[in-house]
């Protein structure tokens, strides 16, 4: 075997020896990132007058995070001219879901 010929066997088992050691991935999605889904999200949501000129209505919204990381999540909410109000935050444990009324 010519020195050329040892030179690349040489480094085609260094390359084939490398591959082996290749590091094993999850098979979850390793991407951070929940899913929303709300109630009322089709529909009209309706409000109850409870006396002295005050009205409210409940929306509903399931928040699950889907990935294999914990979530920490921010709500914000936009009532269109009234006061919308609910949890600020929440952290959502990986594979888990929580639910936020406003």
């Amino acid at each position: 075997m010519t020195g050329v010929n040892r030179g690349l066997a040489l480094a085609l088992v260094l390359v084939l020896s490398s591959l082996s050691f290749a590091p094993a991935q999850a098979q979850d999605s390793p991407a951070p990132g929940v899913d929303i889904t709300c109630e009322n999200e089709e529909t009209t949501l309706f409000l109850d007058y409870i006396g002295m000129g005050d009205y409210y209505a409940v929306g509903t919204c399931t928040v699950e995070n889907p990935s294999t990381f914990s979530e920490n999540v921010e709500f914000s909410y936009d009532g269109d001219g009234f006061v919308a109000s609910g949890p600020e935050s929440a952290t959502i444990p990986a594979g888990d879901s929580v639910e936020s009324k406003s």
